[in-house]
């Protein structure tokens, strides 16, 4: 179930106090949405985000009644409504064929701790598969399963593999292998294009990082020396164990995607404009 914190939220275009929100309605018709990662008051990416909401719409066959730049105008309004300068953010469109509506809300977030980003993190498996997985759509069953078997293994994350055991992307997140100093993962129209994903794909052509887009068999884990998840709220995240299997969380690659990920937050955060006339 979806939670709205702080003070207020966006309701189509009005500003609406969040004693007044409820997500049960989302359990019916189709959800589209994207979570925003605020920092410094600037929401991260707000351009590819917004181009991959749009992406998924389309994917669904759903026009969204909202505009680009309105779309912008709500999410800037939401921010300064809650006087935010830090955490997440989630915009969603509820489409049903004679009820549909845009929400903006202030969401709870779970950061990893700097530990985490030092030690790494320890990751499940599990056989699933999300239909049109290019498209950010809400599917509460598949979530709900991902979430209990994290409360119960008591780990960060679940990472799906297919019917042939292919490791294919996490439940909140995106994942990549390294080996020989090379980049896997799996092949894009096989999973959510993930933001902070593009990010590493970008930062490895522009670093000279070769970078394959292949399927990883949980069979051949074991010839890959470190791994790492991305993720809006996870950003680049070491993964320390898949199961009982270890890997190396100081592989040079990793720490060196690390650290220009995090140089273009910095750049981010200094040339942001909301580009609203």
């Amino acid at each position: 179930m979806d939670i709205a914190i702080l003070t207020h939220f966006i309701f189509d275009n009005s500003v609406v106090s969040t004693c007044d929100f409820s997500s049960e309605k989302f359990q019916n018709g189709v959800n589209i949405y994207e979570v925003l990662r605020i920092k410094n008051g600037i929401p991260l990416f707000l351009d590819e985000h917004i181009k991959r909401f749009y992406i998924s719409a389309k994917l669904e066959n759903i026009s969204p009644e909202i505009t680009e730049h309105s779309l912008r105008l709500r999410i800037k309004t939401l921010l300064q409504v809650n006087k935010m300068v830090y955490g997440n953010i989630k915009f969603l469109y509820h489409y049903e064929e004679k009820n549909s509506h845009f929400y903006a809300w202030v969401t709870p977030f779970n950061y990893p701790t700097a530990i985490q980003y030092r030690n790494g993190v320890q990751v499940e498996l599990i056989t699933a598969n999300r239909p049109n997985p290019n498209s950010k759509k809400v599917l509460y069953s598949l979530r709900q399963n991902a979430d209990n078997i994290i409360k119960r293994k008591k780990c960060y994350e679940v990472l799906y593999m297919d019917e042939k055991c292919n490791i294919t992307e996490g439940s909140r997140s995106n994942v990549f292998f390294v080996n020989d100093n090379q980049l896997y993962t799996a092949p894009s129209p096989k999973v959510l294009q993930g933001v902070t994903r593009r990010m590493v794909f970008e930062l490895a052509k522009k670093n000279n990082i070769k970078l394959n887009e292949e399927f990883i068999n949980f069979h051949n884990l074991k010839n890959f020396d470190s791994c790492f998840l991305t993720g809006t709220s996870a950003g680049i995240l070491p993964i320390n164990k898949i199961g009982t299997l270890s890997f190396n969380i100081e592989n040079t690659i990793l720490r060196m995607i690390q650290s220009l990920y995090e140089k273009k937050i910095t750049d981010e955060i200094k040339h942001f404009k909301w580009e609203i006339n």
